[in-house]
């Protein structure tokens, strides 16, 4: 789980260059002007390994998986459709 330098940045306006109908949002972005001019972006990649636990089902099907498939018309997951967990 999360330690305690993780901070919260839920309040920026993050945004993604997933579809619209992706399932798996891995990676995401914000952008901001500092007052200087320069522009700062910020890169948040999901830390799946927090959450999965080790030797568990979850964690046995995504090693033979590693990666989405993105197939034009179809996304093959790397994630069954029944993560997360309910």
């Amino acid at each position: 789980m999360p330690g305690a330098d993780v901070r919260d940045l839920r309040s920026l306006l993050w945004s993604s260059i997933d579809n619209d109908t992706s399932r798996d949002l891995d990676q995401i972005e914000v952008a901001e002007r500092l007052p200087s001019g320069e522009i700062k972006v910020l890169v948040a990649i999901a830390d799946v390994d927090a959450y999965v636990p080790k030797n568990s089902p979850m964690d046995a099907y995504a090693a033979t998986q590693t990666a989405t498939i993105y197939a034009g018309v179809r996304n093959f997951s790397c994630c069954p459709r029944s993560f997360p967990p309910a």
